[in-house]
């Protein structure tokens, strides 16, 4: 009877969390603005958002900063969700969490191959995250190079993983991604 108590506490806190959240006519509304000031703006009126977004400066910001605020929350309401779950839920969520892991390495790889944007994410974020993850996310984000992404991956199972292709001359992103996808579902199908 208290695990059944405690599941219907768990559905009770996540449909509230879930009201929320963007709805659809939210969606069209965004997509109707005009500029990025304007998308902040009604963004910060949303209850879930204004935490993620009380920071912006409305006139410096651009797209890329809103889509990584608007995914760390995503992690935000993860960590509310853990703490709320008991240790055998919590077994569950440990096994959904990887699926996080392995975007956030697919990001720092992307980074790599694409010499592209360093920042990673944002510092607040990568604090909430690396109490749910092995994972070095501060080397991460900094990591210019496969040997130093796998070195932020030293002591998880994510680095013995990649390195077994690192070896090959003609490694693409897409081999590694790749990688990553089938070790997260070969690992869900032996749970």
């Amino acid at each position: 009877m208290g695990s059944r108590i405690h599941y219907s506490a768990l559905v009770t806190k996540l449909r509230a969390m879930q009201s929320r959240l963007l709805k659809e006519e939210d969606f069209r509304a965004l997509a109707a603005m005009e500029n990025v000031p304007q998308a902040v703006a009604y963004l910060k009126q949303i209850p879930s958002y204004q935490a993620a977004m009380k920071d912006l400066e409305d006139s410096q910001i651009r797209w890329e900063d809103i889509e990584r605020l608007m995914v760390g929350t995503l992690y935000y309401d993860f960590s509310k969700i853990y703490r709320f779950c008991s240790e055998k839920q919590r077994q569950v969520l440990k096994l959904y969490f990887a699926k996080y892991e392995i975007a956030v390495i697919k990001r720092a790889l992307r980074r790599i191959f694409n010499h592209g944007d360093r920042t990673g994410e944002a510092r607040g974020l990568r604090e909430t995250l690396q109490k749910y993850t092995k994972v070095r996310l501060s080397e991460l984000a900094q990591a210019e190079t496969i040997p130093q992404l796998l070195e932020a991956l030293r002591d998880t199972d994510y680095q013995g993983v990649l390195a077994r292709i690192k070896h090959s001359e003609e490694a693409s992103l897409f081999d590694y991604e790749m990688t990553l996808d089938l070790f997260y579902f070969s690992r869900i199908w032996k749970e």
